[in-house]
């Protein structure tokens, strides 16, 4: 990791124009000289300096797949797509056979933006080929999806009620389709840690407080959209084993549950579009919604009670209905510090 430096140099005015002389060893190190141009960015009252001709990939890894099986593979790659890795390349003492390169290529399904950019008889050169949306674009897509797959899981319920002869063609339908949504969920929260984790890379985040603020808490919202998709997914799967009393039961509280999720979806809505929302109305906005989040949060000992006092004959459903209330609720906590956040913008 390279050391940071700080100095302090004087500005020098010639013929009317304000100069600063870089470091001559900064220079020298990074290839610029009379005649090189630079890149400059203005992040609030900061400059920052960077050489035009930097190489874009700054982070990368090496990887020798013999010291891997295939699972430990697979994790490691997602860890490190997950962590901001630029390029990742494979190699192997002996040529990749048909299975590996199928594999590789099921593993890249996992990894949005990545692509196989060059490969030999024993290596696989991964690389970024697309930068992903940002958060704000990134929290859409899992509020959209997990919504779809709230309605899917409430409809499975829904339709098992009305004891159909093609409810099993129907079950396999709803089935893949909520694995379908499942899935994305899964990559779109990849997807936001790894934009996070560059970002707290970037030389420039330290210049913006807020936005960092505003982005841990976007991540932490998709990680628990995922687990609500999770459960819910959990849920639907056990709806052919649940008797036709507690089918019933599950359906009305999962349509309770949506409408926790419908305000939430509002709010969300309201607070990723713009970090300064007092200056065109929004803040007002989403304080007025700051009385349904308490409320919701504080409910949640009350929402239990219910939730048991079903007497549903497993546990276990009760159980996946309870965890998607309290991630909910832990959003809503969450939401509330966004709240606070927008309440002292303007003081900053």
């Amino acid at each position: 990791m390279s050391v940071s430096h700080e100095e302090e140099r004087r500005i020098q005015e010639i013929r009317g124009s304000y100069v600063l002389y870089l470091p001559k060893e900064w220079c020298k190190a990074h290839g610029v000289e009379k005649g090189s141009r630079v890149l400059i960015r203005r992040v609030g009252s900061k400059l920052i300096i960077e050489p035009s001709h930097a190489p874009r990939l700054k982070t990368y890894s090496d990887i020798d797949m013999d010291n891997y099986d295939p699972i430990s593979l697979k994790h490691l790659l997602i860890a490190l797509y997950v962590s901001g890795a630029e390029q990742i390349k494979l190699t192997s003492k002996k040529p990749l056979s048909r299975d590996t390169k199928r594999q590789i290529m099921s593993i890249l399904k996992l990894m949005p933006g990545f692509s196989i950019f060059d490969e030999g008889r024993n290596f696989t050169v991964l690389r970024e080929v697309r930068r992903g949306s940002g958060l704000e674009t990134i929290v859409r897509r899992v509020i959209n999806n997990a919504r779809s797959l709230f309605e899917l899981t409430i409809s499975s319920y829904s339709e098992q009620n009305g004891f159909t002869e093609e409810l099993e063609d129907l079950d396999n339908e709803i089935t893949e389709e909520l694995e379908d949504l499942d899935n994305e969920i899964d990559a779109i929260r990849r997807e936001a840690e790894r934009i996070f984790n560059i970002m707290l890379s970037n030389p420039e985040i330290d210049r913006d407080p807020k936005y960092l603020q505003r982005s841990y808490v976007m991540v932490q919202v998709v990680r628990l959209i995922e687990r609500i998709s999770d459960h819910l997914v959990a849920i639907a799967r056990l709806g052919s084993n649940v008797d036709n009393g507690d089918k019933v039961k599950i359906y009305l509280v999962l349509k309770d549950m949506y409408k926790y999720y419908v305000l939430l979806d509002e709010i969300l809505r309201t607070g990723i579009q713009d970090p300064d929302r007092r200056q065109n109305g929004k803040g007002e906005r989403l304080e007025t919604l700051m009385p349904s989040l308490v409320n919701l949060i504080e409910s949640k000992e009350k929402i239990h009670e219910k939730i048991y006092g079903l007497g549903l004959t497993r546990d276990i459903s009760a159980y996946h209905i309870t965890r998607i209330y309290d991630y909910i609720t832990d959003i809503a906590e969450y939401l509330l510090d966004m709240v606070a956040m927008s309440s002292f913008v303007n003081y900053m």
